[in-house]
């Protein structure tokens, strides 16, 4: 899995280090609003295939037969389009967003995995890793004093508590001896 900025995770389906190409899968099995949500910009990807222009309409109403609605984005009071930017908007319709993708949508392209292929240059992966590194080397640091604090009170609980019960055996005994002592006397 990977973890996309602004979208979420995506699962890793291929990777072709020859063809630099890495093939992802939506677990919510819709591309679509992967293509919405997704900016690449801030990562060594970019889309595999060719991109262009294309809007995300927003419709009250069907639109033309020839124009299919994005099913995991529809609803039954709306329908959402993915069409070129160059098509007139229906009265009907609002614009959701314009974005660069590879296709609109089709019922032929609805598997989820198409078009989620991605390529990386090389160079970029450098700044992406140390970018995104999980954690600073001062937070490392921070951690690792948190950790030996930790590690450091549990010692000294233990060694308070053996020494605790090393106490109450030994007022025990005492405790004893001394009734032993009285019961002679």
């Amino acid at each position: 899995m990977l973890n996309f900025r602004g979208y979420g995770y995506l699962g890793v389906k291929s990777i072709s280090n020859d063809l630099k190409k890495l093939t992802l899968t939506d677990p919510k099995d819709c591309v679509f609003e992967v293509f919405l949500n997704l900016n690449l910009d801030s990562t060594p990807f970019r889309y595999y295939h060719v991109i262009k222009n294309y809007t995300y309409l927003n419709c009250s109403v069907n639109l033309l037969e020839s124009i299919e609605p994005v099913p995991c984005l529809s609803g039954s009071k709306h329908h959402v389009y993915v069409v070129e930017s160059s098509l007139n908007v229906p009265g009907s319709c609002e614009v959701v967003k314009t974005v660069l993708i590879p296709f609109a949508y089709t019922s032929y392209v609805s598997d989820d995995s198409f078009g989620l292929d991605l390529t990386w240059d090389s160079s970029g992966f450098k700044d992406f890793v140390e970018e995104k590194s999980f954690w600073s080397v001062e937070e490392e640091l921070s951690m690792a004093i948190l950790v030996f604090v930790v590690v450091g009170l549990g010692c000294v609980k233990m060694h308070s508590l053996k020494k605790s019960h090393r106490n109450e055996h030994e007022l025990e005994t005492f405790y004893t001896s001394l009734h032993c002592d009285l019961e002679t006397l």
